[in-house]
């Protein structure tokens, strides 16, 4: 196999390598937020059973010096308000098929440490889509045909031919300086296809 071919390949099977992680991290995405979406109903449940909201309750504050003699009233909780923390909820496991009895304080705790997990995870993965398209953009955009004779540049256009035709994409493959006839026979391979 000659150089060019070899180039061609590497810079193929790259792009495909890419490609791959950028579909994989969509995928965990669209998870992720599918879980993140099933929490924050959860939540919302709790609160509803709890008859409140977010801001709905003030949690009371601590002074900053108090007697030693006092006690320090207990803080209310968000999310149970007046609502008691010791009632029990029936809370079903991710990994099996097994109810757990929980007590509210405790279950919706569980949920909001989940829920912050899950939008860190979700910001992750937002932030390795957006790498990957930078990079998808870059391999498959302008390939240097300045620098290299034999680059390959691939580029796809939107063209409509009347105003009664639906826009259809064509496939444009501008390959300079063809030296090797299998470069130019995966070209017709490549125009086959399309």
């Amino acid at each position: 196999m000659d150089k060019d071919m070899q180039n061609l390949q590497a810079g193929i099977a790259g792009v495909e390598h890419v490609a791959e992680q950028f579909l994989l991290a969509r995928q965990q995405m669209m998870e992720c937020d599918k879980a993140r979406n099933a929490t924050r109903e959860a939540l919302t449940s709790l609160r509803k059973q709890a008859r409140t909201s977010v801001s709905s309750v003030i949690q009371q504050r601590r002074p900053l010096i108090t007697e030693i003699g006092e006690a320090a009233p207990p803080e209310k909780c968000l999310t149970c308000g007046d609502h008691d923390g010791t009632t029990p909820l029936y809370v079903t496991c991710r990994s099996a098929d097994v109810f757990v009895r929980l007590p509210f304080h405790e279950t919706h705790c569980l949920l909001e440490k989940e829920q912050e997990r899950l939008e860190r995870t979700m910001k992750t993965l937002q932030s390795t889509v957006k790498e990957k398209t930078m990079s998808l953009s870059e391999k498959g955009g302008k390939a240097h045909l300045a620098d290299n004779p034999t680059a390959t540049h691939i580029r796809t256009e939107s063209t409509s031919a009347s105003n009664s035709q639906p826009f259809s994409t064509i496939l444009t493959i501008q390959i300079c300086s063809i030296s090797s006839p299998s470069l130019s026979l995966l070209a017709r391979h490549v125009l086959a296809f399309t």
